[in-house]
């Protein structure tokens, strides 16, 4: 981890950013799968052509189905699904839902052949022509039943349209082969669910990391800081330095001087400091200075500005 990024706040900016990213990806996640909607689609199963006869046998071979003469037999397979979280009952049909195989071809056989769950009641109409309809029925979320027609002149999936208009339900929409979820999942869904995966996983991480290294150090300006004060003694006596608040780890030095010669030079920590004057100086000018990194000390959890001194004192 950059120590950048431990002294500077970034820690806490980041996990602010996090949290909120995080909530509101919950949030829509949340309320795209609890809201109720009713959807209803429709899948191709199967489509193949079982038999035909070809134009260059046509005239000495006969395909006859349930005594009429056909040129060809194909199998159609329709899976009808409510991918909703909402039931469609009989009422909800405003028109039947219905599939048109096209001008040209002939519906020659229907039924059903799977039901989920089993009993739902499912008819189909006697079919008109090359159009079957489905009679309404109640279709309960998750429900799903497959029906199977046996066509002629059928030509290909292009042809196959439906038809049908159902309370609630905007549009009967077409699903991929094999697709059976009972809630659909939008095109931004998926991302909201790996991305409340990973916020919240680097939201823990970035939190523990916090713990483990405490509050961040804010960072001191590079310029150096000196406060001087001049003070006179005349007899031998203690000097004591108090300072506005503690100071603790901030690279601070005492510095006390007489006629530019250095007497003493030492480390500033707390809250007051005290050295013996040297006798030898006594009636003399005394220079004392605190030497700081920058003016800006971080100390007890805050911020503050080292202008003055308290308070300097000499005495028993």
């Amino acid at each position: 981890m950059p120590s950048w990024l431990l002294q500077s706040g970034w820690v806490e900016v980041i996990f602010s950013i996090i949290a909120i990213v995080v909530g509101v990806a919950v949030s829509v996640f949340v309320y795209r799968r609890q809201r109720q909607f009713k959807s209803i689609t429709y899948r191709v199963v199967a489509s193949n052509r079982l038999v035909s006869v070809e134009d260059a046998v046509s005239d000495s071979v006969q395909l006859v189905y349930d005594g009429d003469e056909v040129n060809d037999v194909h199998l159609l397979q329709i899976a009808i699904l409510n991918q909703g979280n909402m039931p469609i009952t009989r009422q909800d049909f405003e028109q039947p839902l219905s599939f048109d195989v096209g001008e040209g071809a002939s519906i020659l056989n229907h039924e059903i052949v799977e039901c989920k769950p089993a009993g739902m009641g499912v008819k189909l109409a006697t079919p008109a022509d090359h159009k079957v309809t489905i009679d309404p029925l109640l279709l309960n979320a998750g429900d799903e039943f497959t029906f199977q027609l046996l066509l002629t002149g059928y030509d290909n999936e292009k042809s196959l349209t439906h038809a049908g208009r159902i309370v609630g339900v905007d549009r009967i929409g077409k699903s991929e082969a094999g697709s059976t979820t009972p809630f659909p999942i939008g095109p931004f869904t998926g991302w909201f669910e790996l991305l409340a995966v990973i916020g919240i996983t680097l939201a823990i991480g970035i939190f523990l990391l916090s713990i483990l290294t405490g509050p961040p150090s804010p960072p001191l300006p590079s310029a150096e800081w000196l406060l001087t004060e001049m003070v006179y003694y005349f007899e031998p006596a203690e000097l004591t330095i108090n300072y506005p608040l503690n100071i603790w780890d901030a690279s601070c030095t005492t510095i006390i001087k007489s006629d530019g010669e250095l007497l003493i030079a030492d480390e500033t920590t707390g809250h007051n400091q005290k050295y013996e004057l040297p006798r030898d100086n006594i009636g003399r000018l005394i220079e004392v200075q605190v030497n700081c990194p920058a003016p800006l000390i971080y100390s007890e959890n805050t911020y503050f500005v080292l202008d003055r001194f308290e308070s300097i004192e000499i005495g028993r």
